[in-house]
């Protein structure tokens, strides 16, 4: 097949190549697990182990979807190898998904106002003033950790009471993990 035949323009998005790709696919009747199985083993042909041959279905389905912001051209070209594309139609097929890299689509139609981002922020007056820290690190230190302190120095002493109750009544509880316990919640 020709590189005019196959659609190509100068000014083509992803979203064409990937359509244009769909209409390849559709005329060879291939699926998307049939084309991942015959680039793996174009892959295996080329050289390449067969555990880093396999490509997935799913890569090989994003490929066809017109929604895509970018394309593999690597894998255009492979995928228009395997759909019986010959050497030249490959060659085009890779350029034309480079190409479409560099093509930037404008998805609002410029007829739409669009919102300009720097008159839709409030402006440096209306925003409130930073505050800083009513206190220092260092002042705040027990604030911060009294709790955890105090609740560490209760289970301590809870699991070594536990301990003396288990030990002089010889009775098979386990007392003496009721501050591990209480501090496990």
């Amino acid at each position: 097949m020709k590189a005019a035949d196959i659609g190509e323009t100068p000014d083509e998005s992803s979203a064409d190549v990937a359509r244009s790709l769909q209409d390849l696919r559709s005329r060879s009747g291939a699926t998307y697990a049939d084309i991942a199985m015959r680039i793996a083993a174009l892959r295996v042909a080329a050289g390449v182990s067969p555990s880093a041959a396999r490509v997935a279905r799913s890569t090989v389905f994003d490929a066809f979807k017109a929604d895509r912001a970018r394309l593999n051209p690597a894998l255009v070209a492979e995928i228009a190898t395997v759909l019986g594309e010959d050497d030249a139609a490959v060659a085009s097929w890779r350029e034309r998904a480079t190409k479409a890299a560099l093509v930037r689509r404008d998805p609002a139609p410029h007829s739409e106002k669009r919102p300009q981002v720097a008159t839709d922020l409030p402006a440096a007056a209306t925003l409130p003033p930073l505050t800083a820290p009513a206190t220092t690190a260092r002042a705040g230190w027990w604030e911060r950790h009294s709790v955890a302190l105090i609740l560490l120095t209760v289970c301590i002493a809870a699991n070594l009471l536990g301990h003396r109750f288990v030990s002089a009544l010889q009775v098979p509880l386990f007392f003496d993990m009721m501050g591990t316990a209480i501090s496990s919640t």
